[in-house]
């Protein structure tokens, strides 16, 4: 099962310890901070160790993913133009529904469909799929792995596999934890399904 963790839009406290915990734990990380300037997040990709930079995958800027020699990047609907030829990371993007996701033509590593369960992290961002009928179009001819995304717990790890969906992305349920020890704990409940 690929499980990624989503850093918060915004700064958390302890988050470089935390991160740096995700990352020593053998777990991917998505650094997703829409509002950091190119400068800001340059100095958050200083704080992490070299030698786990393969497991991180960025939002939102190319140059840096690329500059940083990290593992992937996260594609928004009108960056596929911006990357190198010579891109070498992983690739992956979000969904917000089934049509788009199955016409979607870009070459992906993985990608994210949202959100499966009512949002953790933000209000009112409830479920948009039929379970059912979700489990029935992932079992059927899927081209890539695709991770749910959007109130994932570690209870619902399992839910998640049996729905058949390749893995999960989790947000709400380690950022709402106010102490990097009670992350670590939710990291540690994690690891044991990656």
């Amino acid at each position: 099962m690929q499980v990624v963790i989503i850093t918060h839009e915004r700064n958390c406290e302890g988050e470089i310890d935390t991160v740096k915990q995700i990352l020593d734990q053998g777990l991917h990380l998505h650094i997703r901070k829409p509002h950091y300037s190119d400068s800001e997040l340059s100095n958050y990709l200083e704080q992490l160790p070299k030698e786990c930079r393969n497991q991180v995958v960025l939002h939102g800027n190319v140059q840096l993913a690329e500059a940083f020699q990290l593992g992937g990047f996260h594609l928004k609907s009108t960056q596929e133009h911006k990357l190198a030829s010579n891109w070498s990371g992983s690739l992956s993007r979000s969904f917000h529904t089934w049509k788009a996701l199955k016409s979607y033509q870009w070459p992906l590593s993985y990608a994210f469909l949202s959100p499966v369960f009512n949002s953790i992290s933000k209000q009112n961002y409830k479920a948009q799929f039929d379970h059912e009928q979700l489990k029935e179009e992932l079992t059927k001819d899927s081209n890539i792995p695709v991770l749910a995304l959007g109130g994932v717990t570690v209870d619902l790890l399992g839910t998640v596999v049996e729905m058949g969906f390749a893995g999960a992305a989790l947000l709400g349920e380690v950022w709402t934890k106010p102490t990097v020890k009670e992350r670590l704990q939710i990291i540690h409940q994690i690891k044991e399904y990656a």
